[in-house]
């Protein structure tokens, strides 16, 4: 079973690149912290294990009944990281093994922020926004701010 976490703040940078990069964004929802794991930062598995706690208690909550519906396909999601680059992330639900994961080019954040397994732990807050001036309701676009400590 895993251990309740206590949520942590959003940090000082997501203010500044939420005010540069993106429009109309919602108060973000604190997902999870998690250590860095071999598999976390493999090249050839390139995704991310998101722990249950924070995909069933704090992700999953967030999602729509169509993002739920299209999890095991995978959900388009901008990951803004807290260097403010954005990359382009996919959530997907893996049956097998009942956890949710995150794609795409999260490998590709991990190597260029030289993040490490057993060292660095990244920290996951999820938000919504719109890409132009445009209520988040109606464009509903998934924002997954990432930071990490060592």
């Amino acid at each position: 079973m895993e251990e309740e976490t206590t949520p942590t703040p959003l940090p000082a940078w997501f203010e500044e690149l939420a005010r540069t990069h993106l429009y109309n964004v919602q108060p973000a929802v604190w997902v999870c912290e998690k250590l860095l794991e071999i598999s976390d930062t493999d090249k050839g598995l390139r995704r991310l294990f998101i722990p249950t706690e924070g995909s069933e208690k704090r992700l999953k909550p967030a999602l729509t009944e169509q993002e739920k519906g299209r999890l095991r396909q995978g959900i388009p999601v901008l990951g803004l990281d807290q260097n403010g680059k954005s990359w382009n992330l996919q959530l997907k639900y893996w049956p097998s093994i009942g956890m949710n994961v995150l794609k795409k080019d999260w490998i590709d954040l991990v190597n260029e922020n030289h993040l490490m397994a057993g060292v660095d732990t990244v920290q996951l807050w999820l938000s919504r926004y719109s890409s132009c001036d445009q209520p988040p309701q109606e464009e509903n676009k998934l924002c997954l701010l990432i930071g990490w400590k060592c």
